[in-house]
């Protein structure tokens, strides 16, 4: 069906069919025109009214009823829209951590997208928090002074004498709020209001604009939501044990805003930073506990060091050494197990397995004349004295006791190092 002629017929000027219920009473008309249809030219989307006072008011929906109706429907843009727009969710249910979910109704040539992690500024909310009394609707006035920001307007609403509502005229631009003053030329008095701004803990997370698909405002308008997180969100705590230690572990994860610093190294903790998207990140945090000290014990083969006595005079080779050969036995031997920063190993009283110092032959022999005689077979020896032998007053002294024979020190988990010393019992 085509419509090539201008418009003839009769207007309805001005008929409020629809209004939407917001507190900033954004309407819509619905007008009806009676029109031959062969003598009838639709209008091009946003335009104003024909023959009406209403010039803010755009075409934003046109349909044909019959042959000769046609029903067009004007829209106004909206305003203060952040006065009433708004859900409100909370992050894992925590109520420090509200989520703003909020919906506007925008011309779509108007549509820009908003900086991601920016805040909302302006004044969100008016209440009253004493009605006073004596008040009249012509003498009645609001002022606003304080905060951090400009430009904001509210006005008083009065019932029976009482103030009853707060109506915001303009937002304006506060991160803080300002001090809502009731004044009254007449006999008013007692009445106080608190304005509310919006958190600037919760920023810009998301901001998308959606067709308005089968709406009567669809085409010349959108749907923009913008959804508002407080950040950083709330700290869910999770506790595990390690599996051996049965020491604590404890992780910590919460949603922060982007971009993130590298995290400075501390012991026994572990940062993890796991992007979202481009606006938040996961902040994951473990912290290892600090392991109790323990022992353990095993049986196992260990090597003991000869050992130098001294001399003495032996009749038929002459001077020999009091020695106690090298031997392996099976031992008792504790690990003592420790945590925390490095420590280097001290308090060693054996250690085993180092270079001789020195060798020595004995024979030929001397007589009881004091003079040489020839060598005999039985008597030529050679001893090597072990750089590590303690003394044998010192080693008897270790006899039957638990001795520190060696130790490491090497790092457990983030930088928490386990320290290991071995004691074997001394035969």
């Amino acid at each position: 069906m085509a419509y090539s002629q201008p418009f003839v017929g009769q207007y309805i000027p001005g008929k409020m069919e629809k209004s939407y219920p917001t507190p900033a009473q954004d309407t819509q008309l619905l007008a009806i025109l009676e029109s031959n249809i062969t003598d009838y030219i639709n209008q091009l989307y946003g335009s104003p009214p024909p023959k009406d006072t209403n010039p803010d008011k755009m075409l934003v929906n046109e349909t044909p009823i019959d042959w000769k109706t046609v029903k067009r429907l004007y829209a106004s843009d909206r305003v203060n829209q952040d006065t009433y727009n708004a859900s409100i969710s909370y992050t894992s249910e925590s109520n420090s951590a509200p989520v703003f979910t909020r919906d506007y109704i925008v011309r779509r040539a108007n549509y820009a997208p908003r900086t991601k992690g920016s805040t909302l500024s302006g004044i969100v909310n008016a209440f009253v928090t004493a009605p006073g009394s004596g008040y009249t609707q012509a003498t009645v006035s609001v002022s606003l002074s304080g905060g951090t920001g400009s430009g904001g307007a509210i006005t008083a609403i009065v019932s029976a004498g009482f103030i009853q509502h707060l109506v915001i005229t303009s937002e304006g631009n506060y991160t803080v709020a300002p001090t809502i003053t009731i004044n009254d030329s007449g006999s008013g008095t007692g009445a106080t209001g608190t304005a509310v701004v919006q958190p600037q803990t919760a920023v810009l997370v998301k901001d998308d604009m959606i067709r308005m698909t089968d709406q009567p405002l669809d085409g010349l308008y959108v749907l923009v939501r913008r959804v508002y997180k407080t950040l950083p969100g709330p700290t869910l705590t999770d506790y595990d044990q390690d599996p051996q230690l049965l020491s604590l572990i404890t992780t910590t994860m919460r949603e922060v805003a982007n971009p993130v610093s590298a995290p400075t190294p501390t012991p026994g903790q572990i940062v993890h930073y796991k992007p979202i998207d481009s606006t938040t990140s996961i902040e994951i945090i473990q912290t290892f506990a600090t392991p109790a000290d323990y022992s353990t014990q095993r049986f196992a083969a260990w090597s003991f060091p000869g050992l130098f006595y001294g001399f003495f005079n032996n009749a038929a080779c002459g001077t020999m050494l009091y020695q106690r050969g090298a031997f392996s036995a099976m031992v008792k031997i504790r690990l003592d197990h420790s945590f925390g920063s490095f420590t280097p190993v001290s308090g060693l009283t054996l250690i085993p397995n180092t270079f001789a110092i020195g060798s020595f032959r004995v024979g030929p022999v001397l007589n009881n004349a004091f003079t040489l005689e020839s060598d005999n077979p039985s008597c030529l020896f050679s001893f090597d004295i072990l750089a590590s032998s303690p003394s044998v007053d010192t080693y008897n002294g270790y006899g039957s006791t638990a001795q520190l024979v060696s130790g490491e020190s090497e790092i457990w988990k983030a930088q928490i190092f386990e320290t290991v010393k071995m004691y074997v019992v001394m035969i």
